[in-house]
């Protein structure tokens, strides 16, 4: 019996379609986005272009990550808000179907809540790289 069940959750999860193209630059966008907001920038590098941390280094590339978030969150502060949390709007994966630009809004609210929230948009770029989506800037 215990065998019979294994076997038919394997198979429902090879029957399980893949993620669209979109789906999964969606969950990554998500995965990275949700890291920045938590400055979990360990999280946040591994959704980075290789080539772009072999180019300029981890540790800086982490640092300038850093430094856009500090800044976005101290803007925030400075009248009274906090960013709380973000949508992803709108995901356009280019016709070469390796590039793509995502239009993301992080929401800020007063007093630290999302008391009269407001958004502000942010354009992300990506690139597919091995089947994998990852953030150039």
């Amino acid at each position: 019996m215990k065998t019979t069940i294994v076997l038919f959750c394997l198979a429902l999860l090879a029957a399980a379609p893949a993620p669209t193209p979109e789906e999964a630059l969606r969950a990554r966008v998500k995965e990275f986005t949700q890291a920045l907001l938590k400055e979990n920038y360990d999280v946040a590098g591994r959704c980075v272009n290789p080539d772009l941390l072999d180019t300029a280094g981890e540790d800086k590339v982490k640092e300038k990550l850093r430094e856009r978030m500090t800044a976005a969150k101290g803007g925030a502060k400075l009248y009274g808000r906090k960013l709380s949390s973000f949508s992803i709007r709108r995901v356009t994966i280019e016709k070469d179907k390796i590039n793509a630009t995502v239009v993301v809004y992080y929401s800020t609210g007063e007093g630290g809540g999302n008391a009269n929230r407001r958004e502000f948009p942010s354009q992300q770029e990506w690139v597919l790289k091995d089947k994998i989506w990852y953030w150039t800037k």
